[in-house]
């Protein structure tokens, strides 16, 4: 995937417009609304004075202190992110959440990181770091957006998910020390779905040695560097497409109308199926796209193209930007790219932690891992 050499600041709205364009390509479907979520919370910061500044890992500190977090919920469980502003300038549960792991650790956090991309999350760190006077690692434990916590990089180290606490807003401070790898986000959900509202989570404290073995370096530089890419995109739908999979180092799958939703938001996760009808060069052809709040894997004419944590990327053909998953209606035209996650996503499957963190019966199916790479073989 091309990249800028590195992203320092966010300091104007041009930054902003092209790390949130980027953040919704790269979202696959979820991390988070970037239009109605990310740009008031961001144009709100610098409003207020507040600035983002980002660190690369190679720089930090061996013996540095990080935590990471973000906020659990469904996809399509609804946020009015101007009561959310309202509420975080006396109440900012996430900033209180990572005082009451420094008051357990006993040390101040030096670093901040993202769990994973989207306009969701990926602004929350943000937010916080600016709010706490704590720097951000450009870098994440995935890559993109994805549906629970454990699904993440960092099993190629021995840095653990816990301790951990989680602060939702009925006030419950949730502290758990250590438990067994599906847990927390088990308890996650149980907390999102008494309520269908946001509950924070700051955890996996980890040491700047561990962070550099297994983190996904550069990746809010990359949002930024998709965004301005497609900021300028020009042509024919299929155009368009072609040059989006050839700048990101993948494979054009799809161009279509959306036909059928098939959705559930009843287990704190927006579980759908959706199927496509091709246009263009795709037409007679059919894709569908299985979703778990974010894309897990996708099928052209009932041959698997894509699955996760390879990148299933869907762009709204109107404006060029991500697509929500809850937001996909029939008709609505869209560009389906295929992008290979970062190799160290595939190193941490080959582990025991990420081969059951990752395995398709996570998001409902039996079937082994299959690199992109291998499924384009022979495709045109």
């Amino acid at each position: 995937m091309n990249r800028i050499d590195s992203l320092r600041e966010i300091r104007n709205l041009d930054d902003v417009e092209y790390v949130l364009k980027g953040l919704g390509i790269l979202g696959t479907g979820g991390g988070g609304p970037p239009r109605e979520f990310g740009q008031p919370v961001m144009e709100a910061d610098l409003a207020a004075g507040r600035s983002y500044t980002l660190v690369a890992p190679s720089e930090v500190p061996d013996e540095a202190l990080i935590l990471s977090g973000g906020y659990l919920g469904s996809v399509a469980d609804p946020i009015d992110v101007y009561e959310v502003l309202e509420r975080w300038e006396s109440d900012f549960e996430f900033g209180r959440a990572v005082r009451e792991m420094e008051r357990y650790l006993g040390r101040k956090v030096d670093y901040l990181l993202s769990t994973e991309l989207g306009g969701g999350n990926t602004i929350v760190s943000l937010t916080a770091g600016a709010r706490l006077g704590i720097p951000v690692i450009d870098a994440d434990t995935a890559g993109r957006a994805v549906p629970e916590t454990h699904m993440t990089s960092m099993s190629l180290t021995d840095a653990k998910a816990t301790p951990a606490v989680m602060i939702d807003l009925e006030n419950n401070v949730v502290f758990t020390e250590r438990c067994a790898q599906l847990f927390l986000d088990q308890l996650g959900r149980f907390l999102v779905t008494r309520t269908h509202k946001m509950v924070a989570l700051v955890g996996s404290p980890m040491s700047g040695e561990q962070l550099k073995r297994g983190v996904i370096p550069g990746s809010i530089s990359a949002a930024y560097d998709i965004g301005r890419f497609c900021s300028g995109l020009e042509g024919s739908p299929e155009e368009k497409l072609d040059r989006l999979a050839a700048h990101m180092g993948g494979w054009p799958l799809f161009y279509g109308k959306v036909t059928k939703v098939e959705a559930d938001n009843t287990s704190g996760h927006y579980v759908a199926g959706i199927d496509l009808a091709g246009l263009g060069k795709y037409s007679q052809q059919v894709f569908r796209i299985s979703i778990k709040n974010e894309t897990m894997a996708g099928w052209r004419d009932g041959r698997l193209m894509v699955m996760l944590p390879d990148l299933l990327l869907m762009l709204r053909l109107s404006d060029l930007e991500g697509v929500m998953s809850s937001d996909i209606v029939p008709d609505m035209e869209m560009l389906i790219a295929g992008v290979p996650c970062h190799p160290r996503l595939r190193e941490a499957m080959q582990t025991p932690e990420g081969t059951r963190a990752f395995s398709s019966e996570r998001y409902g199916l039996s079937i082994p891992y299959q690199p992109i790479e291998n499924l384009q073989g022979g495709v045109e």
